[in-house]
């Protein structure tokens, strides 16, 4: 499973990892992980690391994404997946 999600990241995207694309009414479209929501408003993690709070009174559509936000081709070669394999089961915090 960990090497098929590192191959093959958007194959299946839990729902936590799961991207939002947000249509305001007044034109930006903002994406990015939910990682707060009231009843009033919504909060993006952008992928620039950034905090967008948005009012649901200004979101003209919302859409969940099909698309994991991990990027793609990683593990390029045997070595690079074994190098990835390691740091995760690894107790190391910081990469090497």
């Amino acid at each position: 499973y960990l090497v098929e999600s590192i191959l093959l990241p958007s194959r299946q995207v839990a729902d936590v990892f799961r991207g939002t694309i947000v249509f305001t009414k007044d034109g930006p479209v903002l994406s990015g992980l939910v990682v707060n929501e009231t009843a009033d408003k919504l909060e993006l993690l952008q992928a620039d690391a950034e905090r967008k709070v948005v009012l649901k009174r200004d979101i003209d559509e919302r859409k969940a994404m099909e698309v994991s936000p991990m990027p793609t081709g990683l593990g390029q070669s045997p070595e690079e997946l074994r190098d990835i394999l390691a740091y995760i089961r690894s107790d190391n915090p910081t990469p090497p």
